[in-house]
């Protein structure tokens, strides 16, 4: 029995609500869109979305062909923690492209959460407030130092942004693109 599998039983037994899902964030290379359409590289929830990330680095042209490529290849790109790409923060009209290109945004949320700077956080409440961002997750990669925060963000949301934007950000948005909505 495979880990997943040993998990989800566990949850199971223990009459926890949750679904695990198999997926991956896959850092962008030219080849990225063909080893997804081949099944080298998991999608989300093995479904027709992915999870795309970037060196803080990155120029804006290459997130524009990254959202093109795996466009052209079939799949629902959705870019990880945006408010990181300083190309981003230079012009509001970037995340409207990115939009027209069929991208979803995602934020991370301990960028909610904790304060990343003055001009970092007007930002992101600015493109939170201004509907860019679609998914607000976790980045969590263990449970110490980059534990899963989403319960407090969640509770940030609703205060600054109301209710309807914490679920579409953390269940309405997510759910769909996993297929539970």
């Amino acid at each position: 029995m495979g880990a997943m599998e040993k998990m989800s039983q566990f949850i199971l037994q223990e009459g926890i609500q949750m679904t695990l899902t198999v997926g991956c964030e896959i850092l962008y290379t030219e080849e990225a869109p063909q080893l997804a359409r081949r099944g080298e590289i998991p999608t989300i929830s093995g479904r027709n979305a992915v999870l795309v990330e970037f060196l803080p680095s990155v120029v804006f042209d290459r997130i524009c062909q990254a959202a093109r490529d795996f466009g052209n290849a079939g799949y629902q790109v959705v870019f990880a923690h945006v408010e990181r790409y300083d190309c981003l923060r230079e012009s509001w009209d970037r995340l409207d492209e990115l939009k027209d290109l069929g991208a979803l945004l995602q934020m991370n949320c301990s960028t909610v959460i904790r304060s990343h700077g003055l001009f970092g956080d007007r930002w992101a409440k600015k493109a939170l407030r201004s509907g860019y961002i679609d998914i607000a997750a976790s980045d969590s990669h263990n449970v110490s130092s980059r534990a899963c925060n989403i319960k407090e963000c969640r509770e940030i949301l609703v205060k600054d942004y109301g209710e309807d934007t914490a679920v579409r950000l953390l269940e309405t948005n997510p759910g769909h693109i996993m297929g539970f909505a």
